[in-house]
């Protein structure tokens, strides 16, 4: 066990640095350097009609019209926080598909559309890939409303 005064100087040393860790989260967080989005956490109650979880192949769901494809991956931790956020795309945009899959499952679809990492949103239309985007919680929003215009 530690003599008194180094015991001491170990708690005052800890406080010291856990103030200072606090001070610069915060401080990072009043800046902007640091962002934590609420609407993320958010669960959306209801599953929008226009957005499936496939679980399987997806390459003959997108054929036709306008689609969404959001490739995630189960062990990627902002993918699943984006996934409330890509439903409430779908929500918003109800004449467009939006389908979420795993890449690691859809490997060739992935593949064959020059996709190779996840998070990414694919804007499929008719068949043919008209934007691909690798996409962060802060952005999935703007990039499923710019290629919705289209």
């Amino acid at each position: 066990m530690l003599p008194k005064k180094k015991r001491k100087f170990a708690l005052k040393s800890f406080a010291i640095v856990s103030a200072l860790g606090l001070f610069i989260v915060a401080i990072s967080l009043a800046t902007g350097i640091l962002k934590i989005d609420i609407v993320a956490s958010s669960v959306v109650k209801e599953i929008p009609a226009n957005y499936e979880k496939l679980e399987g192949k997806i390459a003959d769901k997108i054929e036709s019209g306008k689609n969404f494809i959001f490739f995630t991956s189960s062990w990627c931790g902002p993918c699943q926080t984006m996934s409330n956020l890509y439903k409430l795309s779908a929500q918003k945009y109800s004449d467009i598909k939006f389908i979420e899959t795993d890449i690691e499952v859809n490997r060739e679809l992935a593949n064959s559309m020059s996709t190779s990492y996840a998070p990414v949103v694919l804007f499929v239309q008719d068949g043919k890939v008209i934007g691909n985007s690798e996409v962060n919680i802060n952005e999935i929003e703007k990039v499923v409303d710019k290629y919705a215009s289209l």
